[in-house]
C-alpha cells in the first residue's frame, strides 16, 4: 500500500493544521497535507491529500478515520489513486472536439463572450461558438 491518502467530505472550514493534527493521532507520522481549493475562487473544495510517513501509518489512518465524524461530516479516507490520462484539456479541447464531430473546420476558435472576431460565428451546442476567420 502507498502512503498517499485521499481525504474526502471535509468540512469547508477545515484547514491543513486541523487535518495534520487529526491524522497524527495515535503517534502516526504525517509528511504533507494538501487541501484542494477552487482555482477561480480560492475556496476549499472539500477534499485533499495526506502523505503519511509509512504504509503502516497509512493503513492505521484509513482504519481509524474512514467514516469518522469530523466537523459534522463523515470523512472518506482511502488510498489515493494516480490520475488516469484522458481527462483534462478543459473546455477549449471539448469545444474543438465537438466542432470536429459536427463537421466544422475552423482555423480559429474564439470565445465570443470575451473576444470579438472578424469572422462569422456558427452555433455549436448551447453556448459554444466557432469562429471561421477567412
Amino acid at each position: 500500500m502507498g502512503t498517499r491518502l485521499y481525504v474526502g467530505n471535509l468540512p469547508f472550514t477545515a484547514d491543513e493544521t486541523q487535518i495534520r493534527d487529526l491524522f497524527a493521532q495515535s503517534g502516526r507520522t504525517v509528511s504533507e497535507v494538501k487541501l484542494v481549493t477552487d482555482r477561480d475562487t480560492g475556496r476549499p473544495r472539500g477534499f485533499g491529500f495526506v502523505e503519511m510517513g509509512s504504509s503502516e501509518d497509512a493503513d492505521g489512518a484509513i482504519r481509524d478515520l474512514n467514516g469518522r465524524d469530523f466537523g459534522g461530516r463523515a470523512l472518506t479516507v482511502n488510498e489515493a489513486k494516480e490520475r488516469t490520462s484522458g481527462g483534462g484539456g478543459g473546455w477549449r479541447a471539448r469545444r474543438a472536439t465537438a466542432a470536429a464531430a459536427a463537421g466544422i473546420v475552423a482555423t480559429s476558435l474564439c470565445d465570443h463572450r470575451a473576444y470579438r472576431c472578424r469572422g462569422t460565428a456558427s452555433a455549436v451546442p448551447l453556448f459554444w461558438s466557432i469562429c471561421r476567420v477567412g
